[in-house]
């Protein structure tokens, strides 16, 4: 991962190889998983290595589905921004359910 982090966020990427990751160009990747899924250290370096402007706009321009209503709240009121309007993925894309032909 350019920019390796001081923890290991392998087992929150299971599907890919951390190394091969730049936290610049993967950030709506990273930032997703981490958010939704991280441990306390892991949102920590999060917010180390973006800064809480970054991460707000992550929210402003994010349209990832994996995000749930819960994570969003605690981010909303961490920024204070319970008035403001936030990204959200297209309502087609609003759950994880998959239709399996029968």
């Amino acid at each position: 991962m350019t920019q390796t982090p001081s923890i290991d966020l392998q087992w929150l990427f299971p599907e890919v190889d951390v190394d091969a990751l730049d936290i610049h160009k993967h950030q709506d990747f990273l930032l997703t998983r981490i958010l939704e899924r991280g441990r306390l250290v892991d949102v920590q370096w999060a917010l180390k290595s973006y800064g809480d402007s970054e991460i707000l706009e992550f929210f402003r321009r994010c349209q990832s589905n994996e995000l749930t209503a819960r994570t969003k709240s605690f981010w909303r009121a961490y920024f204070d921004a319970e008035g403001e309007e936030w990204a959200s993925p297209p309502s087609f894309r609003q759950n994880n359910v998959t239709c399996w032909p029968s």
